[in-house]
């Protein structure tokens, strides 16, 4: 059985990301520091261990044609908008085979695609 545990996002715009996907996933995330290492941020989504890390700018050098993206199934996409700052959307809801969706970008720029699955 194969299973992704871990999901690490690095970023020079730490707590602006932590902001973004604590109101993305109505979550909070607990501060951590282990030894000496930097502060970062972690929360337990499921089965995956979500953590976001500081980086310098040299770090976190990403090509521009080549971008992560995210995707995330959601109970309610309407309880979303009253969480979400709007500066973040890429479109607005469309609808699709499944349910309803729409793409935000988060604070770095990586795409993150949100979907509420038809019950």
């Amino acid at each position: 059985m194969n299973l992704l545990s871990q999901l690490v996002l690095r970023t020079n715009n730490l707590e602006p990301l932590r902001d973004f996907y604590e109101k993305l996933l109505a979550v909070s995330f607990t501060p951590e520091q282990h030894d000496n290492g930097p502060r970062h941020y972690s929360y337990q989504l499921g089965d995956i261990l979500v953590e976001l890390y500081p980086t310098t700018q040299k770090e976190h050098t990403i090509k521009k044609s080549v971008k992560d993206r995210l995707g995330f199934a959601i109970d309610n996409l309407d309880d979303l908008f009253d969480r979400i700052d709007w500066k973040y959307a890429k479109t607005s809801v469309f609808e699709t085979e499944t349910g309803r969706a729409m793409e935000l970008s988060d604070p770095d720029g990586r795409t993150v695609y949100v979907e509420e699955k038809r019950k």
